[in-house]
């Protein structure tokens, strides 16, 4: 069975030609990761504020479900370190102060669900 996965796969690789490559992703070479600091705007921009709300509301809610804190509190990061390579993805560049945002987010959950405990 893995043999057949194997052999279509490469049929597949081999089929591939440049005209069937997506050529509506950005050109991400032309792209650098994070924002200028020109561009990321302040700290306390609305766009930041759903931001902590938001990783604070799904650490609450891990925790509430039954997580423990780390995983809660990893799994809510990588969300956000995804949602900004996204961001990196789509032309607009990755900000840190939409990291920043969700890292502070993270640690009001965590606060808000320790001392409700």
């Amino acid at each position: 069975m893995g043999a057949l996965f194997a052999s279509a796969s490469l049929a597949h690789a081999q089929t591939a030609t440049p005209d069937s490559i997506r050529s509506d992703e950005p050109a991400l070479a032309n792209h650098t990761f994070w924002l200028p600091r020109a561009q990321e705007g302040s700290l306390l921009r609305e766009d930041r504020f759903q931001h902590a709300t938001l990783s604070a509301s799904l650490v609450i809610g891990a925790s509430c479900a039954g997580a423990k804190d780390g995983p809660a509190a990893g799994a809510v990061l990588s969300v956000g370190v995804l949602k900004e390579i996204f961001d990196w993805r789509q032309g607009s560049g990755a900000s840190r102060l939409d990291l920043v945002a969700d890292i502070l987010g993270v640690g009001l959950g965590l606060l808000i669900v320790n001392t409700t405990r």
